[in-house]
C-alpha cells in the first residue's frame, strides 16, 4: 500500500476521532473560549462540515456557537480565553459565509463595551497582543485618517510607543555565550531570559506588522520593522547556538516554536526577507532534526498544537525544496506520533483543550494537509 495513502487514511481517522469526541463531549465543557473551549471547536466543525458535506456537523457547530454567544458573562477580554478571541472568531466565520453576523450585531456591541471599560495593557503578553489586534480589526484601513474615537486613538498611541520602546531597548543578555554543559542556576536563568526576550521580540514584530498593515503607524517607517526583525534574528541565532551546547529537550522545542514564528512573520508580511541568507532556514532544518529526539511527554498540548499549526501554514506557502520536505516530514512525524496523546489529553481527567490550542487546532492542521484549502484558521492565531 502506498505510504502517502496510509498517512492520509490515518489523518482521516484522527479527524473522525476528534469530531466524534467533540460531538459527544463539547456541550459539557464550561470553557467558551477560542483557544481552549467551544468557540475553537465550532471553528473546526464548520470547516469539517464543509469538507465532509455533513449537515449534522454544521448544526452542531451552530449549537456550540449559540451556547458561546448567549449571555456573554464576565469581564475577561483576553484573546485566548476571553471575549476578544470570541469576537475575532465570529468575524472570521462571517467572512467565510459560515454564519451571517454583521459588525453591527449586538454581540460586537457587548464585546466592545467590555473592552472599552477595561484599561488596555500594552505589555507584550500574548493576550494583550490579541486584544490589540481585535481593536485593529475594527478599523477600516481607508478610514484610519478619520478616526474620531479619542479613546481608541489614545490606545493606539500607547501601543505604538510601547513597540518603539521594546525595539530600542531590547538587548541580548550579557554574557550569554558562556553557557555550556554546566547546569548552574544562574545560567539556566539567563537561558530563560533569552527565550522570554525572543518571545517578546516576536510579539513586537507581529504587532508592528499588524499596525503598519492597517496604515495606522505611518510615523514608523517600514525599515524600522526590518531592524526589529534583524534584532530578533540576532537573538534567535544566539539562542540556537546556546542550545547546541545546552541540551534541554523542552527548550529545544520552545526554540523551534520561536524560530518558525519569526520565519512566518518575515515570510507572510511580504517584506524583504532579511533572513533569506539561508542561515535561518538552515537553523530550522537543524532544529527539526534535533527535535525528533525530544521527549514530547514533558510538553503541554498547546505548544504541540501551535507548533504543528504554524509549521503546516508555512509549508503550504513554501516551494518544493529541502526546507519544505523537512518540515513536511516533521509535521507528519508529530501528528502520527503525538496525535493520539493530544486527543487523549483533552479528556483526561476532565474535558479541556478542545479549542484551537487543543484538539480543534490539531484537527485544522490535519484538515489542511488533505485536499481542503479553506483551512486558513491561522488568521485566528497570534502568528500575525
Amino acid at each position: 500500500m502506498n505510504r502517502n495513502y496510509e498517512i492520509s487514511a490515518t489523518y482521516e481517522q484522527l479527524l473522525q476521532r476528534i469530531s466524534t469526541a467533540l460531538l459527544l463531549n463539547a456541550n459539557f465543557s464550561s470553557d467558551r473560549s477560542l483557544s481552549l473551549g467551544k468557540m475553537g471547536s465550532a471553528v473546526f466543525l464548520y470547516h469539517y462540515s464543509e469538507y465532509r458535506d455533513e449537515q449534522i456537523l454544521f448544526d452542531f457547530a451552530n449549537e456550540l456557537l449559540l451556547e458561546t454567544i448567549t449571555d456573554l458573562k464576565g469581564n475577561n477580554i483576553d484573546y485566548t480565553v476571553g471575549l476578544t478571541g470570541i469576537g475575532a472568531a465570529i468575524r472570521y466565520l462571517s467572512a467565510r459565509d459560515f454564519v451571517d453576523i454583521s459588525d453591527q450585531n449586538t454581540i460586537f456591541t457587548e464585546i466592545d463595551f467590555r473592552v472599552e471599560k477595561k484599561s488596555l495593557h500594552v505589555d507584550l503578553h500574548r493576550d494583550s497582543v490579541g486584544v490589540t489586534r481585535y481593536l485593529l480589526e475594527k478599523i477600516d484601513p481607508i478610514e484610519t485618517e478619520e478616526i474620531q474615537d479619542i479613546n481608541l486613538l489614545l490606545q493606539l498611541e500607547r501601543i505604538i510607543l510601547h513597540i518603539e520602546h521594546v525595539g530600542k531597548s531590547a538587548k541580548i543578555p550579557d554574557p550569554i555565550s558562556h553557557l555550556n554543559m554546566r547546569r548552574i542556576i544562574g545560567e539556566k536563568k539567563d537561558l530563560i531570559n533569552l527565550i522570554n526576550l525572543s518571545e517578546d521580540m516576536y510579539l513586537a514584530v507581529g504587532l508592528l506588522n499588524a499596525t503598519l498593515n492597517k496604515g495606522i503607524c505611518k510615523k514608523i517607517a517600514s525599515d524600522y520593522r526590518e531592524v526589529l526583525l534583524a534584532k530578533n534574528n540576532e537573538n534567535l541565532v544566539q539562542l540556537y547556538a546556546t542550545l547546541k551546547d545546552y541540551s534541554i529537550e523542552k527548550d529545544w522545542v520552545v526554540c523551534l516554536n520561536l524560530l518558525i514564528k519569526t520565519y512566518y512573520i518575515s515570510y507572510s508580511s511580504g517584506i524583504q526577507n532579511i533572513l533569506a541568507n539561508e542561515d535561518f532556514p538552515a537553523m530550522i532544518l537543524n532544529m527539526v532534526k534535533d527535535c525528533k529526539d525530544a521527549d514530547f511527554s514533558i510538553l503541554g498540548v498547546s505548544l504541540h498544537t501551535e507548533t504543528i499549526s504554524l509549521l503546516q501554514h508555512i509549508n503550504m506557502s513554501l516551494k518544493k525544496g529541502p526546507l519544505e520536505e523537512a518540515i513536511d516530514t516533521y509535521i507528519s512525524y508529530l501528528i502520527l506520533n503525538i496525535g493520539d496523546d493530544i486527543i487523549e489529553a483533552a479528556y483526561q481527567p476532565q474535558i479541556k483543550n478542545i479549542g484551537l490550542d487543543g484538539i480543534s487546532g490539531l484537527a485544522m492542521a490535519i484538515l489542511s494537509r488533505l485536499d481542503y484549502r479553506r483551512a486558513d484558521w491561522h488568521e485566528l492565531s497570534l502568528a500575525f
